[in-house]
């Protein structure tokens, strides 16, 4: 492995100790460390003590599996302050078929690796995960509101990534112009736009603006309208690489 490459930190979460050394042996090479935990529920009592670049997680485990344990771990993060970041976990089956990637992403894992693992495929899931877009809404749960219809959702996103730009920049030309009226009106616009994405740190901005707005709060804008760019660039960021890798 290259020196000056990154190292991470992973936890393996496998029950299997063949598997569980070949991941570490891989792992090892790739120039990484790891701590093993034997199923779910130990993954999830090492995320108590210790952080982890990526977790790679079995999906089938005794007393938690990959699924419970995903799921517990991206319901703790519901109630992280906006704009914390989220595991980075990786999914692992031996049962490969056409179509887990995407189950596996919609149940909230970030990425997905079959079995028997190779190298060269895990080195490339790894840094994929790493450098992914922090996503900057609660992707499973925004599924969920759309009846788990990936298709539906990518035709939303794709219609909000292209208005998006559009009613930004007409709620940035209200807040310049202080005109009360037009800034509430324009945010709760966009504000109905962002609640299709549960979770969005964007969405209670937009409150926040339009409550504003509405009680005659110039003073406040100024604080919340520094926040419409990084939050809106940052959502938008992160519909582009769904939309993209579905």
């Amino acid at each position: 492995m290259n020196a000056a490459a990154p190292r991470y930190h992973l936890l393996i979460a496998e029950d299997n100790p063949i598997n569980q050394k070949l991941a570490l042996s891989f792992i090892g090479k790739l120039g990484h460390s790891a701590d093993l935990a034997g199923n779910g529920a130990e993954a999830l009592n090492r995320l108590q003590t210790a952080r982890y670049d990526v977790i790679l997680m079995d999906l089938q485990m005794p007393e938690m599996d990959g699924v419970e344990a995903v799921q517990a771990i991206r319901q703790a993060e519901r109630r992280q302050p906006a704009g914390e970041p989220t595991q980075r976990i990786i999914a692992m089956t031996a049962h490969a078929m056409k179509g887990d990637r995407e189950k596996c992403l919609q149940l909230g894992f970030d990425g997905y690796i079959a079995k028997p693992i190779l190298l060269e495929k895990l080195a490339e899931e790894i840094t994929q995960v790493v450098a992914a877009p922090v996503l900057a809404f609660d992707y499973p749960l925004a599924l969920a509101q759309l009846d788990n219809d990936p298709a539906l959702f990518n035709e939303l996103a794709a219609m909000f990534i292209d208005e998006l730009p559009g009613l930004l920049n007409t709620l940035q030309a209200a807040i310049a112009a202080q005109t009360c009226d037009e800034i509430k009106r324009c945010a709760h616009r966009l504000k109905g736009e962002t609640l299709h994405f549960a979770g969005s740190p964007l969405t209670p901005c937009l409150q926040a603006i339009e409550q504003a707005a509405g009680a005659r709060d110039l003073a406040s804008l100024p604080s919340l309208q520094s926040q419409l760019a990084p939050l809106s660039r940052q959502l938008r960021d992160a519909l582009i690489a769904i939309v993209e890798a579905t």
